[in-house]
């Protein structure tokens, strides 16, 4: 993910003391690319097969620029 076009962070975190959670940070340098990134062949790919190990769907917070500091 992070070699392609516009991917300027694709970095996953485990969730500590919750072994079965985990965070997945992006930062896209515009809704093009982002959007790209959501219709590549693999993404379409990993969409068929996530439900396979999830528990429940993906929850999606979109964030705002960081706070100085």
């Amino acid at each position: 993910m992070r070699a392609e076009a516009g991917c300027l962070r694709y970095d996953l975190h485990a969730v500590e003391g919750e072994p079965d959670r985990f965070v997945l940070l992006e930062e896209w340098e515009s809704p093009e690319h982002l959007a790209a990134h959501v219709e590549s062949p693999h993404m379409r790919q990993a969409g068929k097969t996530s439900a396979e190990f999830r528990a429940g769907p993906a929850e999606l917070l979109r964030l705002g620029p960081s706070l100085p500091g």
